[in-house]
């Protein structure tokens, strides 16, 4: 019994050499660069998302799958520009978003 989950990153400029490194359940499953994707396998039932890069990341997503589904999440920077030490000190948490698309 498994399912599967795709992240997808955009193409924008911010961090685009750097990948975000993704944890499920508290464990580095992989990482994701911009204009990619990644798929990983995980056993159906509830799991909490994270995606991190330095000291910053994004809020924990979680995701219910169910046996057999492929769930799509998307995810890419927060931050614009003009309010990036913003979110490199006090949104740290907050510096990546991410959320589910869909699950088939």
């Amino acid at each position: 019994m498994m399912a599967e989950i795709l992240f997808r990153r955009g193409s924008g400029w911010r961090d685009r050499f750097r990948a975000y490194y993704i944890f499920i359940d508290g464990e580095l499953v992989g990482n994701i660069k911009a204009s990619s994707d990644f798929r990983v396998n995980v056993t159906p039932g509830r799991h909490q998302i994270e995606l991190r890069i330095d000291w910053c990341s994004s809020p924990p997503l979680d995701l219910s799958v169910e046996d057999g589904s492929n769930t799509v999440v998307t995810c890419g920077p927060n931050s614009k520009w003009l309010f990036e030490l913003i979110y490199i000190s006090f949104l740290r948490h907050r510096y990546i978003w991410i959320k589910q698309q869909s699950q088939t």
